[in-house]
């Protein structure tokens, strides 16, 4: 054969292939409405319910060799009268019914796969015993269709089931990983072949929770007489987390009936496999003993007889081993059952003869839980209980880590009563007895918190509880607590606050431990807020802390009385050491949000050691004045009013802040601003008026300055520190300076002092030169950023001050004249005048030894000297200052 001939052959074949295909795709888009009008007839004759499809197509090609039709976004909401929308009873992704193309040619619709992908199923039945799922139209007519219902298969992949019947109070959700029917669904007897792998998610009664998260495999044979109206499943073997459980059934019209059985189940089987906790690495239990268990599902079909639902199941001769913390528990024993005594409120959860031995001893106990929508628990415990083998055996979800001995003797019989905000109030009816806690410790999960060596005695007694030497640890952090908490009953009904009487003693506590997640995590996760202080709980502590720290701040040896009430924290009399200054006074916090605190104090001290406190508290986050800069005691009066973030920290722009401050012996050294000043004056104007040599003085004596007392009052508002006007007498010079820092580091302050001092002492052959406060007065301005600062000439601030100065010359004037010549009698803001000593230069001369010659020329001349004398020459001396403070420069 030629390759010619082959080549010829291959064309025939492909465009044989292609037009067949045409052909095909042609005939289903030709008879596509029509093929699609059919089943959506067929479909709406049989449901009751009114079905909603986003789109409806044919396809061939993707399930070859046969033709779908699919369903895509499939809608049915309950058949209640009061359904809406929202109230799903079926939802699908897609639903694919698939026909024998050759049926289709010769017009014969033959049903014989359905496929289901994801979506979701709701079954309900309402109080009155009413199922949503009554959609099936009742017919007799018997009219022959073109449609055919020739089922075969059904595959269903990842659909969420549910089944709630509030009739029993009971809900069953399971989600159908893959499930597989085969049979001849058109026969009237069949048999169906169902294979099913799923995951348990919820199995309860009220509001009690026996399995969740659990697989189911199962391959059975279902029985169906369509004539009969039964359903028989013969006895076959499911797999329940991987344990063998037999299970049979029947429901005909009747009645109903249900039984999954297991006998002899190896106790080390049911705890490696029932286990809260599925962890890998976590080494398989060891042990003996035997479970059984039967469960037992019967109805009546009566509308006024809701399902009956009973369970008994019992463990014998148990022996138990955790190889990696060597948890064991020996001599295991229980009987349980449960019933719901065929009506809803009347089921109960019973565990009759608890008995087994840990390490730490026997224990012996009983327990029976009822009224399943509103738990109560009662029962009675008695022995030695190793927390970590009980966690082994009744395994709590929330909690990750549990352990250490406790030692109980209590009878309890509490309910819980669930609210209409989904939390849950307590009700204690009765509540007697002791708890001993020895080196016990707990982690929940999603909590990074790890109590340890938890120690102590709680007495119970209904309504109080006793709390002796309880002590616990946490990371660096410990607590002792001895006091009462009573109206215990009240508390828990969220009836009344709960009162708290107690002594707390710590030798150190690291604000750091006490959260659930770090503040980084937080706000990451964008977490939930709660409210971190107690609505409910009234105390009076007595509080005595070796050290607290916070973000690298540290106060120690803190004492004094704390008042807790209404989310409120009242620190009264408080007492601390921080930064080596002893502290006094009080703190008011209160959370008037979650997680958002006021904060209100009023503290005093009289020791603080400048260079110490400035270190610890990182020099305030600025860098002008460093801890390296500054030396001195100080006393402070703070009277402050902060609004406190627990996650982002304080909002100083609402800050409001009063400090008195008064510092002692203080001294700057080397501080960057005071360089930055002086060379803002190396300016040829500046030189000009000032002259190089008073500059480089200046600077000289701002590099280590020294001054005995500074006192002054600071106050914050609206993000600003404002610094009143203040005077700093120093070894270098006297300076006048006010100004404004806010706390995004925007500065405006203002400095003025005397020319002359910048000058050294001068002497004379008299003895010293003494300054008489008069001369030209300098005056700078440093603005911008504290990183950036500028510097100019404060012409405002002396504009200010020689207004100032002419005002008061007025009115020292009219003082002299009220005092000398009576004038301004009836204007009261006039005050006398009162001469200001002035150190005065005294040229003695000795004549001879003749005294009374002196005293007569000293009377002499006080004669000469009158009043009007001496407001003249005052007169002449003002005039004199106020000339050369008129100096003016640029």
């Amino acid at each position: 054969m030629t390759k010619k001939r082959i080549i010829r052959i291959l064309k025939w074949f492909f465009g044989i292939v292609v037009g067949i295909v045409l052909l095909i795709t042609g005939a289903l888009y030709y008879f596509k409405d029509e093929i699609i009008g059919m089943v959506l007839d067929e479909v709406n004759a049989h449901l009751k319910a009114k079905v909603q499809v986003e789109h409806v197509d044919i396809a061939f090609w993707s399930s070859f060799p046969n033709l779908s039709v699919d369903f895509n976004h499939v809608f049915i909401q309950d058949t209640y009268e009061y359904a809406t929308s929202k109230d799903t009873l079926f939802y699908s992704d897609k639903i694919r019914l698939r026909f024998n193309p050759m049926d289709i040619w010769r017009e014969e619709y033959r049903l014989k796969r359905i496929d289901i992908y994801p979506g979701t199923l709701q079954l309900k039945v309402d109080d009155n015993g009413k199922p949503n799922y009554d959609i099936l139209k009742e017919t007799s007519d018997t009219t022959a269709t073109e449609f055919e219902f020739d089922l075969q298969k059904v595959n269903i992949d990842n659909l969420r089931f549910s089944y709630t019947n509030r009739q029993i109070n009971h809900r069953y959700a399971t989600d159908l990983i893959t499930t597989e029917l085969e049979g001849k669904f058109a026969e009237k007897v069949f048999t169906v072949h169902a294979k099913c792998s799923q995951i348990v998610r919820e199995t309860r009664s009220g509001r009690v929770n026996f399995v969740s998260g659990k697989a189911v495999d199962m391959d059975i044979n279902l029985a169906i007489d369509q004539n009969k109206g039964t359903l028989d499943i013969p006895l076959t073997t499911i797999y329940i987390a991987k344990l063998p459980f037999q299970f049979s059934g029947f429901l005909s019209p009747d009645n109903m009936k249900f039984s999954i059985e297991a006998k002899k189940l190896a106790l080390t089987d049911v705890a490696n496999n029932f286990s809260m906790k599925e962890v890998e690495h976590v080494k398989k239990y060891s042990g003996t003993g035997t479970v059984n268990f039967h469960l037992l599902i019967e109805d009546s079909r009566k509308d006024d007889i809701p399902v009956a639902v009973d369970c008994e199941f019992g463990v014998k001769n148990g022996k138990l081993i955790e190889p990696t913390q060597n948890i064991r528990i020996s001599d295991l024993s229980l009987n349980g059952k449960y019933t719901n005594n065929n009506g809803k409120g009347n089921e109960y959860l019973l565990l009759n003869d608890i008995h087994f031995q840990t390490k730490t001893g026997p224990f012996r106990g009983n327990l029976k839980v009822s009224e399943f929508n509103a738990p109560r628990f009662e029962g009675k415990a008695d022995g030695n209980l190793d927390l970590a083998a009980v966690h082994l055996l009744f395994p709590v979800p929330t909690v990750d880590k549990l352990g250490g001995n406790l030692v109980v003797n209590t009878t309890f019989n509490v309910q819980s009563i669930p609210k209409e905000n989904g939390k849950t109030t307590y009700h204690i009816l009765q509540c007697e007895g002791g708890v001993e806690l020895v080196n016990n410790f707990v982690q929940l999960i999603d909590d990074r918190r790890y109590f340890h060596s938890i120690n102590g005695a709680v007495f119970l007694k209904n309504n109080d509880v006793g709390v002796n030497g309880l002590s616990v640890k946490l990371g660096n952090s410990d607590l002792n607590l001895n006091g009462m908490f009573t109206n215990l009953i009240g508390y828990f009904k969220e009836e009344s606050k709960l009162q708290a009487t107690m002594d707390v003693q710590s030798t150190a506590i690291r604000v750091e431990d006490l959260g659930t997640t770090s503040k980084e995590v937080q706000k990451q996760t964008n977490a939930p807020r709660a409210y971190v202080l107690p609505q409910l709980i009234e105390g009076k502590l007595k509080l005595a802390v070796g050290k607290l720290s916070y973000e690298g701040h540290t106060f120690e040896q803190i004492q004094g009385n704390l008042l807790l009430s209404d989310r409120t924290l009242s620190f009264n009399d408080i007492k601390f050491k921080t930064s080596g200054a002893n502290v006094a006074g009080s703190v008011k916090i209160k959370e008037q949000s979650e997680e958002y605190f006021q904060t209100v104090s009023t503290l005093s001290s009289s020791n603080i050691q400048l260079k110490t406190l400035m270190k610890d508290w990182n020099n305030f986050t600025q860098t002008v004045i460093r801890d390296e800069h500054i030396s001195g005691q100080a006393a402070a009066s703070l009277y402050l009013d902060a609004p406190f973030d627990l996650r982002s920290g304080a909002n100083f722009k609402h800050v409001k802040a009063d400090l008195q401050l008064k510092i002692e012996n203080g001294r700057l050294k080397g501080v960057e601003a005071f360089k930055d000043i002086v060379e803002s004056l190396k300016t040829p104007a500046a030189k000009l008026v000032l002259g190089s040599g008073n500059i480089k003085s200046l600077g000289d004596k701002l590099s280590d300055l020294k001054f005995e007392t500074l006192e002054n009052t600071l106050t914050i508002r609206d993000g600003v520190i404002t610094i009143p006007e203040m005077k700093i007498n120093s070894s270098a010079l006297n300076i006048e300076t006010r100004g404004t820092h806010t706390f995004d580091n925007k500065i405006d302050y203002r400095f003025s002092f005397r020319l002359r001092d910048l000058k050294e002492k001068k002497t004379s052959e008299f003895g010293d030169i003494v300054d008489d406060n008069t001369g030209m007065i300098v005056y700078l301005r440093m603005f911008g950023t504290i990183d950036n600062p500028q510097f100019e000439w404060d012409k405002d601030s002396k504009v200010a001050d020689r207004k100032a100065y002419i005002e008061q010359e007025k009115q020292t004037v009219k003082s002299m004249l009220k005092s000398d010549l009576g004038l301004f009698k009836k204007d009261t803001t006039v005050q006398h005048y009162q001469e200001v000593k002035r150190p005065k230069e005294i040229l003695e001369v000795q004549y001879g030894e003749d005294k009374q010659q002196t005293e007569e020329f000293e009377q002499e001349k006080k004669k000469k000297d009158s009043k009007l004398n001496n407001f003249l020459k005052k007169m002449e001396q003002e005039d004199k200052s106020r000339k050369k403070v008129e100096l003016e420069f640029e």
